[in-house]
């Protein structure tokens, strides 16, 4: 419309917004609450790139990336305020996460049927594992055992697993997920209720219902986990 236009000047303007938000903004908040609330834990991963000053020093250079873009370097109004509006989300959206609890620490108890192994386990995961929790297993002839190890026996005649948990830290969060893992590689929920009980309250769910997952908020005290599978 006008007969002229820049193509580096579009670039400029795109790779600036795009790449603050793509790579300053995202990997630093999807490591943060990986960190805390991934249901595995690699065998190895560089703790240096998880510390807070290493996330905030990444972070603190694309925001001030932008604002500098906003306030200093460019010259187009369109342009200065897209940067300083990106700069100033930038800002408000890890507070936002952190009120919604999206960093809060989070165990996860797993019951997983592998297909593809030929092994049931169960365990807990977490960034920082606890002491190994005490889990006993009833079998559908009355019989009680104390599993040694992650691995389960007999899982056919699994009928439920009781888990003893240690109790967790300030806004800890507590994750059950009962699950089937097929020959290709898909998870099903297991059909399965999950109760949780402390000294002075109980809470309880249908795993079937939610993909096998569940989510508690940790106790101050000594937490008992039951997971019942319900068999046809």
């Amino acid at each position: 419309m006008t007969g002229k236009g820049s193509f580096a000047g579009l670039l400029s303007f795109l790779g600036v917004i795009v790449v603050s938000l793509l790579a300053g903004l995202l990997p630093v908040l999807l490591l943060a609450a990986s960190r805390r609330k991934g249901e595995y834990v690699p065998a190895w991963a560089p703790r240096v790139v998880g510390r807070p000053a290493v996330l905030a020093a990444v972070y603190v250079l694309f925001v001030g990336a932008l604002f500098a873009h906003g306030l200093v370097i460019w010259s187009n109004p369109f342009a200065r305020a897209c940067a300083l509006a990106a700069g100033v989300a930038m800002s408000i959206v890890p507070v936002v996460l952190v009120r919604t609890g999206a960093f809060h620490p989070r165990r996860t108890l797993e019951l997983r049927d592998d297909r593809r192994s030929e092994r049931t386990l169960i365990a807990v995961r977490s960034p920082h594992p606890p002491p190994a929790p005490e889990v006993r297993l009833r079998y559908a002839d009355g019989r009680d055992l104390e599993a040694d190890g992650e691995e389960i026996p007999f899982f056919d005649r699994l009928r439920r697993a009781v888990v003893a948990l240690p109790p967790g830290a300030s806004g800890e969060e507590l994750k059950v997920w009962a699950h089937r893992v097929t020959q290709e590689g898909e998870s099903e929920a297991l059909a399965a209720t999950v109760a949780v009980r402390t000294v002075d309250r109980a809470e309880a769910a249908d795993l079937a219902l939610s993909r096998g997952e569940a989510v508690f908020p940790f106790a101050e005290g000594l937490i008992e986990v039951e997971v019942a599978l319900e068999r046809a």
